[in-house]
């Protein structure tokens, strides 16, 4: 019982990824079951490693794998910052809405990679940048209002 004081609950998880839904992936379509469902086996792997000896911290580690699998990468997150870093004439306050516009018209630039978690950490992801920014550039009127 002692473990189960050292790691919070399902609850607990399931906030922190409907938070990070919201900020990174506004546009997945989510369920409160999908939610339910990998708080809970969040909740169980930082439990079982608690039962096989490891910290709170590599618990809770473990916990975030499996919380934010697949998750890591986000086009939505991708394209706002192009927008923010190469497109400044996209005021902040329109950038949702553009990047809403954008991210259809990107399609078919974001099947020709690998979007997996590990795309950020890769050669691969400062090719994706460049494709979107041309895709942007001639696409950029259909989002300005």
């Amino acid at each position: 019982m002692a473990a189960r004081k050292k790691i919070p609950d399902p609850a607990y998880f399931a906030r922190r990824l409907g938070a990070f839904l919201r900020e990174h992936h506004p546009l997945l379509e989510k369920t409160e079951e999908m939610v339910r469902e990998r708080s809970r086996r969040a909740w169980v792997s930082a439990w079982d490693a608690l039962q096989s000896g490891d910290s709170v911290r590599t618990a809770l580690q473990k916990a975030d794998s499996v919380l934010y699998k697949g998750l890591l990468f986000s086009g939505y997150d991708t394209l706002r910052c192009v927008l923010a870093a190469e497109f400044p004439e996209v005021p902040e306050s329109e950038r949702h809405e553009c990047v809403v516009r954008l991210l259809p018209l990107c399609k078919e630039t974001f099947m020709r990679y690998d979007l997996g978690d590990s795309l950020l950490a890769s050669p691969e992801y400062n090719h994706l940048i460049l494709d979107l920014i041309g895709v942007v550039r001639r696409h950029i009127g259909e989002c300005l209002y």
